[in-house]
Formats: C-alpha cells, sequence, structure tokens
C-alpha cells in the first residue's frame, strides 16, 4: 500500500511538472484585417470534430480567462484573454502570428498555403439559447515560417490577449453569457475565380472543449437614430 501511495504521489509531480506555460502572446492593439487586406482564400481543410468521430489524441482546452468590460457596445474594442491548453496525449501545433500580410510570398501571384486559428468572443443569451460571435482574435501561421507556429506539449498551454471589435450584437439590449471556442482551418491563397471549401476527407484532427465558466455581461444594442 505503502509503495503504491509513493508511486501515485511521484506521479502527480512528474504531471505537475510537465504542466507549464508554453508562452504569454500579446497581440497588437488592431489584430483584425485591415479593410481590403484579403485574408481568407478557399478553405481546404477545418480541424474540428463534427459527428460521428473516432478516439483522438490531440485534444484542446479553450477558455475566456479576461474581459475588460462586461458592458459592449457596438463597434467598440474590448481587451480579452484566452488561453489554449493541450489537454490531448500527443503535441499539439498552433499558428500564433499576428499577421497574415508577413506570411504572403513577394510575388501576390503566388499560390501558398497558411493556416489560422480563430479565438471567437461568443454572446449567449441563456434565457433563449441563442448566441452569435461578436469577434475574435486571429493567429495565423505557414511553414515556410516555421517560427509562426508553437508546438504545445502534453499539459502545456498558452494566453493570448488582444482587442477584440465588436462587429455583431444584438437588435435590443441583452444580458449575456460570454465565452470562447477554438477554429483551426487551413487555407490555400490566393483562392482563384472562386472561394470554396475543398474536402480533404480526412479523419477528425482535433478535439476541442470549452472550459472555465463563462463570464455574465451585457451587450447594447445599436442606438436608434
Amino acid at each position: 500500500m505503502r509503495l503504491r501511495l509513493v508511486i501515485s504521489v511521484l506521479g502527480i509531480l512528474v504531471s505537475s511538472g510537465l504542466a507549464q506555460e508554453a508562452r504569454y502572446i500579446e497581440l497588437p492593439s488592431i489584430s483584425e484585417p485591415r479593410s481590403g487586406e484579403l485574408a481568407y482564400g478557399s478553405m481546404i481543410e477545418a480541424y474540428s470534430c463534427v459527428g460521428a468521430k473516432e478516439q483522438n489524441t490531440q485534444q484542446a482546452r479553450i477558455s475566456l480567462e479576461w474581459m475588460e468590460t462586461t458592458d459592449l457596445y457596438p463597434g467598440q474594442r474590448v481587451g480579452v484573454e484566452f488561453r489554449v491548453d493541450n489537454i490531448g496525449t500527443t503535441p499539439l501545433r498552433l499558428p500564433i502570428h499576428p499577421n497574415f500580410t508577413d506570411l504572403q510570398p513577394k510575388d501576390p501571384a503566388e499560390i501558398f498555403t497558411y493556416y489560422r486559428m480563430r479565438l471567437p468572443l461568443e454572446a449567449l443569451v441563456p434565457a433563449e439559447g441563442s448566441a452569435l460571435v461578436a469577434g475574435g482574435l486571429d493567429l495565423y501561421g505557414s511553414f515556410q515560417q516555421p517560427d509562426t507556429f508553437i508546438t504545445l506539449k502534453p499539459g502545456e498551454w498558452i494566453r493570448v490577449k488582444g482587442d477584440v471589435a465588436v462587429q455583431r450584437w444584438y437588435k435590443v439590449d441583452q444580458a449575456i453569457t460570454v465565452s470562447t471556442d477554438l477554429g483551426l482551418s487551413k487555407y490555400i491563397f490566393p483562392a482563384g475565380k472562386s472561394r470554396e471549401t475543398i474536402p480533404s476527407n480526412q479523419q477528425c484532427k482535433l478535439e476541442r472543449s470549452t472550459g472555465g465558466t463563462p463570464l455574465n455581461a451585457y451587450m447594447h444594442a445599436e442606438p436608434q437614430r
């Protein structure tokens, strides 16, 4: 019994030693693409689990850690902080570069592949069950520039802080809860004549879940003129 207890304690200590923050990322004041900056090509793969799926070793937990204010107004920029944990058993590679334009080749007509991680700010009206994405933070990566990615070992996490522009809101003032999710997609750019989703026919790459307690907030409607 004593031997088992010692082994258990050692296991806890080892696990605790592996659990650590890999990086704290503070984005520039404006992280969304500027007007006219095209950041979307043809989406050729979305790393998310929908419907039936097999057991996956790549698992992430995403949580909204902090929000600057609990009063949200149309067009407002609000500081937020997200956390992404690798809770799976294999390394998790994530794009972490704030600017898409930095990844583009010098020749704008050259085709290249990039990845986007989307951390949305989701506003839910609990009484109605309705939800909308008010805004979010985007991070990008290209394998041509390895430093635009980070690899999280099991038990590691990153925190991402930045300003989210409130781009969508409800028609009337609403008491809401605010939480987040994660979208990880692979694109080819430029898209050509049409921007279409090209199925990759691959299995789910990343199983994600939300963590933490949703924050209570209040979303104000656009003033009537």
